[in-house]
């Protein structure tokens, strides 16, 4: 593929994700206020989100409560564990008064700790601060909060090449290996319509994977991701789902896409809770027995970031972005549903 093409197609794909970006109301109006006791990452969200949104900083629940009382805030961002009120708290108290308000939580502690009480206070997206502030990350959240259309890998890797990839394609490639090597920032997309095509693919594409530099436990994501998908892929347009893979900036991507929109945000929240919290009188997780749930708990393990699209009962995208080296993953979760 020629510079020239993919230079067509990067354009084409940053066109579609201002469109994207620009599908509700003007960015402009929209007002965000970030809550944190630490001024030093007030400053720095602030600063990286104010070049495209009219954003609004407190040091605590008492501060942002007084601003509310003046200004119409859109979404507030804020950090669970403060001096005072906590972020629980503060968003109890303005979801009563401000019922359409958007909310974001923060926390430098284990997610794993506030997956239940983001599950009981309607709070679908939390960011980890653990050990780096993904500004990148914050900004790409409140654009797709905002947005009609969350859908796509645009908005993580907007110079993504996509191509679409038949089953002789994937068995071309494979064939070479150990010395195919995936093209950086190309995203391949299949579609698959059976058990065998899916077995066939999963495997071929994790050693292709593999051979480029992905982690460990590469198959087992495909895996877990691509069965999920599967099982709820009977949607209008037929049974079949899509699965995608590429190295996008360096980062390992798989993501997959079914046309039923059959998976409700609350009930992930449920089934990650159930597998990541344990039970006291046995210490085995509440979920181990759980029919389903495991998969979507084992794949976010490996990720730095796990993100689901849902229009519900149209679509549903899962996108798994896994780092290259082994080690501690952050893992990021956001659920964005239409």
């Amino acid at each position: 593929m020629t510079k020239g093409k993919g230079s067509a197609k990067e354009q084409k794909c940053h066109r579609i994700l201002m469109q994207k970006i620009s599908s509700s109301s003007p960015l402009s109006r929209h007002k965000v206020m970030i809550v944190d006791d630490i001024q030093s990452i007030r400053f720095a969200v602030c600063e990286y989100l104010e070049k495209e949104f009219e954003v609004y900083e407190a040091d605590g629940g008492t501060t942002a409560l007084k601003i509310c009382e003046n200004t119409a805030i859109d979404l507030v961002i804020t950090d669970i564990r403060m001096p005072g009120m906590s972020g629980i708290e503060l968003i109890r108290i303005l979801r009563k008064g401000y019922p359409k308000m958007k909310f974001v939580l923060m926390t430098a502690y284990n997610v794993d700790q506030y997956i239940h009480f983001a599950r009981t206070e309607k709070v679908w997206n939390i960011i980890p601060k653990s050990t780096f502030l993904n500004l990148n990350h914050i900004l790409i959240l409140v654009r797709k909060l905002f947005s009609n259309n969350p859908f796509g890998i645009d908005y993580y890797f907007h110079n993504a090449y996509l191509q679409q990839l038949h089953l002789s394609d994937i068995h071309s490639m494979h064939k070479n290996l150990p010395n195919t090597v995936l093209e950086p920032n190309y995203y391949y997309t299949s579609r698959i319509s059976s058990p065998e095509e899916n077995t066939v693919i999963v495997q071929k594409s994790s050693e292709l994977l593999s051979a480029s530099g992905a982690s460990t436990g590469i198959y087992q994501i495909l895996e877990e991701l691509s069965g999920n998908a599967m099982k709820y892929s009977k949607g209008e347009e037929g049974n079949f789902f899509e699965l995608s893979f590429g190295i996008l900036e360096e980062q390992t991507v798989i993501g997959v896409v079914d046309y039923a929109g059959t998976l409700d945000r609350n009930e992930i929240l449920l089934r990650l809770v159930r597998h990541a919290v344990i039970d006291m009188q046995s210490g085995l997780p509440f979920g181990l027995e759980d029919s389903h749930g495991r998969g979507l708990y084992i794949s976010r393990e490996h990720c730095e970031h796990l993100i689901f699209n849902i229009e519900v009962g149209k679509k549903t995208e899962i996108i798994a972005i896994i780092a290259r080296s082994s080690g501690w993953n952050s893992k990021a979760i956001s659920i964005f549903q239409i």
